[in-house]
């Protein structure tokens, strides 16, 4: 938990270190099943992200209990510069779990255009994907206006 407690309080250094110690679990979770990876995507900490996705085992798809992962979190929270790392970094662009949306939809309903566009540009991306509601991209741009 020290890790996670590191990246909540945005510490580098501790985060740089951390890691290391054999007794330190790079996925450990807190009480809403969030990791320290997905917790610095949420908080669209770069810096913290770059140093966790090069440490041997972090999971970059963990969800946590909503079934949210990294990539959908930060495209809702409007954290253009962790998507990109996301996009870089991850294979799966179009995960949606049960009761959730797609990092597409999640940009779409929160009304950042330039995630929006970001994703767009990844053809990896599929416009057609559909939430569990299930209404897919263009839905979520008509039920808007």
């Amino acid at each position: 938990m020290a890790l996670l407690l590191a990246v909540e309080h945005r510490y580098v250094e501790v985060v740089e270190l951390l890691p290391a110690q054999p007794e330190v679990d790079v996925n450990a979770r807190n009480v809403d099943t969030e990791q320290p990876f997905f917790v610095a995507a949420a908080l669209g900490d770069e810096k913290i992200a770059c140093l966790l996705s090069e440490k041997t085992g972090i999971d970059l798809w963990i969800q946590n209990s909503s079934g949210v992962t990294p990539l959908d979190m930060a495209a809702h929270m409007g954290h253009e510069g962790m998507v990109k790392i996301l996009l870089d970094k991850t294979l799966e662009v179009n995960l949606c779990p049960d009761d959730h949306s797609t990092p597409l939809i999640s940009a779409i309903r929160s009304g950042h255009v330039n995630i929006v566009n970001l994703l767009l540009q990844d053809n990896r991306v599929d416009p057609n994907v559909t939430d569990s509601s299930p209404s897919t991209p263009i839905h979520h741009i008509e039920e808007m206006y």
